[in-house]
């Protein structure tokens, strides 16, 4: 049996198309291959996705901006900025379905809501802060006034399913316990650290 994600990400090879079809991820994937210029290309925005959201991904990090994540799992890939909107904004269609469809594969109900919702918090917060404008071309602040109580909503609804992420998956639980301790051990420095003997 096949581990996709370790084996998405340790494939180094360039014909992703045969690879792909080898471990039965074609369906998921086959978009992806005519968008990138390059089969390097590929690999990274094919990693990017992994990386960013699969429930076994050492480089999420829970309670952390969600945009501030993204965009240093972008850079780790070393793809050029010219994939960033495609990929961080999720401005291409095709790389929206492959992320629907790669959640659907991991069959994890609850981290795929907080995936979406850590997503849907991102484009509202971008627009509350942008000018949403009226029919009449006046900005519409009461909608970038609803856009901001949303974000609001969001944020208590992402943590809640981040707590039950945590609750149910013994690696996470694992984490914040030993989070929690290495925070609550003291770092103090006394008068007799600088003693003169």
């Amino acid at each position: 049996m096949i581990n996709a994600y370790s084996d998405l990400i340790s494939y180094d090879g360039f014909d992703w198309e045969d690879y792909l079809n080898r471990i039965c991820l074609i369906d998921i994937f086959k978009d992806l291959i005519p968008l990138f210029k390059d089969k390097e290309a590929l690999t990274q925005g094919i990693r990017y996705i992994v990386w960013t959201y699969s429930k076994q991904s050492d480089c999420i990090t829970l309670g952390t901006d969600w945009y501030e994540n993204k965009k240093r799992i972008f850079d780790k890939t070393l793809l050029p900025s010219t994939y960033f909107q495609d990929l961080v904004d999720l401005e291409n269609s095709i790389i929206i379905k492959t992320i629907q469809r790669w959640l659907e594969f991991q069959d994890s109900a609850t981290f795929s809501q907080l995936m979406m919702l850590k997503d849907l918090q991102l484009e509202m917060q971008q627009s509350a802060n942008s000018n949403i404008k009226k029919a009449n071309l006046e900005i519409d602040y009461d909608q970038k006034f609803k856009n901001a109580k949303y974000v609001n909503d969001l944020k208590g609804m992402i943590e809640d399913l981040e707590q039950e992420l945590i609750q149910n998956s013994p690696k996470l639980k694992a984490a914040v316990q030993e989070l929690g301790a290495k925070s609550k051990a003291k770092n103090t420095i006394g008068v007799e650290t600088f003693a003169k003997n």
